[in-house]
């Protein structure tokens, strides 16, 4: 008998099929334990399912050529191993032309704030629950760096305080001028930035109070989540579930966090972090990751959610480098903030101090001279406003050595584009409102993708 299976080989298929299945069983039995319904588990499962990459036929068959609405060639979706479509790229971005998914004009149209038109309880699922196979890509490290800044002049013009970001980054890589915010508080950015999903009433006053979405609320058919809320439901993905789902490894590291990962307020209790009189510098709208069960509730945000400081660490080897990286600082950088409570100025200057420390750390590493991105999307200032809640140009920059170096790119873009352009480096379908984003993938690092 031992003979016998000691002469038994399994191929890379059959171990990986295992792995599949054991991940896949794993899931259901935590959500059983939790006591979800039937279909919020088979969601579960399909987020936590390791994807099965080495197996694609070299002869899988290429995109069709198509025509969209208004008569201009397309790519259509090209199907994959696991059944869900890839879109291509949006090559036109730099124009501001269609999106390769709907054939509209990219634009801030969904970008002002709002959910989505679509009735709650359209389908329990939303469209990207089963990762997509990678796609041919370059680039194999994606790190989104966000920052709070209150307008593109003060950023970018030239009597910016912001002297490295203007002098040494800039001409690194590719300017995005208009690159514009979805209003006037910072959440939204960063919530559209990782999961697709539109400003709600709750969002766009900074999730003050740490508010459970309805028991009932569920993704329409666009991915958007109807409703108010803070914390979204485990039946809405992330960028954090389409890298797991996809066997890569992502992180989020924020300042100032402390020991303890993941930090978050209880439900439907006050953020602490927004008090007049906060107890650190640890600010929990600049952790998007805490507001999403799909990465509470099975541990990926305690294990992935982490704070700054463990970056360095992580950045010594391209193996311990994570695919995605979510960079953002503490409340000191907030562009509300005149003095840190150091003394040190705050907002700008602090936010310009902040990438001086962090992004040459990036730059230096394996991960990134092999083939890797960074993206400054900046934010809206992390307080909450009066006035009337509306997109502001900030402005964005692309380093890579798949970016033109010192070039400025004056197409379209918003937080969602953010998203969008990661999912098409890392080869995933987009989540929500990013699947009629404008990617700067194809344009901003035309090399990097295929």
């Amino acid at each position: 008998m031992i003979r016998s299976l000691r002469a038994v080989r399994l191929s890379r298929s059959q171990l990986a099929a295992i792995a599949v299945a054991s991940a896949v069983a794993t899931a259901l039995i935590i959500a059983s334990a939790m006591g979800r319904t039937g279909a919020e588990s088979a969601v579960l499962a399909s987020l936590h399912r390791r994807a099965v990459v080495d197996e694609i036929p070299a002869s899988a068959p290429a995109a069709v050529t198509t025509t969209d609405t208004a008569g201009a060639g397309a790519s259509a979706p090209s199907p994959t191993q696991n059944g869900s479509a890839t879109p291509a790229s949006d090559a036109s971005a730099a124009s501001g032309a269609s999106s390769s998914l709907s054939g509209t004009t990219a634009s801030d149209s969904t970008a002002g704030g709002g959910g989505s038109t679509s009735t709650a309880g359209t389908t329990t699922t939303p469209a990207a629950a089963t990762p997509a196979a990678p796609k041919a890509s370059k680039a194999k490290h994606v790190f989104v760096i966000a920052v709070p800044s209150t307008d593109y002049q003060a950023t970018f013009g030239q009597s910016s305080v912001a002297t490295y970001l203007n002098r040494t980054l800039r001409p690194l890589g590719t300017l995005l001028s208009g690159y514009r915010t979805l209003g006037s508080t910072g959440l939204p950015d960063a919530i559209a930035m990782t999961s697709g999903q539109a400003p709600n009433a709750s969002t766009e006053h900074g999730c003050a109070t740490y508010a459970e979405f309805a028991t009932t609320a569920k993704p329409a058919a666009d991915g958007q989540v109807p409703g108010a809320g803070c914390v979204y439901p485990n039946t809405m993905l992330t960028i954090g579930d389409q890298v797991t789902s996809s066997a890569l490894r992502w992180k989020a590291y924020i300042e100032a966090m402390g020991s303890a990962p993941c930090r978050h307020p209880n439900s439907n209790t006050p953020d602490p972090t927004q008090l007049a009189a906060p107890v650190d510098q640890y600010s929990t709208p600049h952790n998007p990751f805490v507001y999403y069960h799909s990465l509470l509730d099975l541990g990926d945000c305690m294990s992935d959610d982490v704070a700054l400081d463990q970056l360095p660490t992580d950045l010594k080897r391209a193996a311990t480098t994570p695919s995605y990286s979510y960079i953002a600082p503490g409340l000191c950088v907030d562009a509300t903030t005149l003095t840190c409570p150091d003394g040190q100025p705050g907002g700008l200057r602090a936010a310009d101090a902040f990438l001086a420390q962090w992004v040459p750390l990036i730059l230096q590493s394996a991960a990134y001279r092999r083939g890797g991105a960074v993206i400054i999307a900046l934010t809206s200032p992390g307080a909450p406003s009066s006035a009337h809640s509306r997109p502001v140009q900030v402005g964005a920059l692309v380093l890579s050595r798949f970016a033109k170096a010192g070039a400025t790119s004056r197409a379209p873009y918003n937080p969602y584009s953010v998203l969008r352009s990661a999912e098409d480096l890392l080869g995933f379908a987009p989540l929500a409102h990013a699947a009629h984003a404008a990617s700067f993938a194809a344009s901003a690092l035309r090399a990097a993708v295929g």
